[in-house]
């Protein structure tokens, strides 16, 4: 496992439509469902666009497993869609990514714009989630102000 610390409880039940019939299977081990869920897909997809489909799956979760967690009140950085500049994190609650799949990624309510000096400028966005939040790199940010970054 890549990270035991971020192992959460796992259990997945594949009933797959092969050409002898349904295949029924519960496993706790990640990888053989992945195995699994290949082995179903190759009868309804070519092999490249399965490969794409995971490929794209873990480039998503190597770039947020490389993004540092964050805490009320720290500053942080959102590039693109107007949003470009340096925000605090102004909540305390918290609630999981439905971005990025990463367990550990949180996502968090209230983002404060701050301007040089580290002073509120009174305009905030809203549901922003750890994996579009970089500390001076690029990365995709979310809604214009007033909107779901996660919906």
């Amino acid at each position: 496992m890549f990270n035991d610390d971020a192992k959460v409880a796992f259990k997945a039940k594949f009933i797959a439509p092969l050409p002898d019939g349904p295949r029924n299977t519960s496993t706790n081990d990640e990888l053989v469902a992945v195995e699994l869920a290949v082995q179903a897909a190759m009868l309804a997809y070519r092999p490249g666009e399965i490969r794409a489909a995971v490929d794209k799956e873990i480039s998503k979760m190597e770039q947020s497993l490389a993004r540092p967690r964050r805490s009320p009140g720290e500053r942080v950085t959102l590039s693109a869609m107007g949003l470009e500049g340096d925000w605090r994190i102004a909540s305390h609650d918290t609630f999981g990514c439905a971005l990025c799949g990463n367990t550990a990624c949180r996502e968090w309510p209230t983002l404060a714009r701050v301007d040089s000096a580290g002073r509120d400028t009174g305009q905030y966005v809203y549901h922003v989630c750890e994996c579009q939040m970089s500390s001076g790199g690029a990365t995709s940010a979310p809604e214009a102000e007033g909107e779901s970054a996660a919906a």
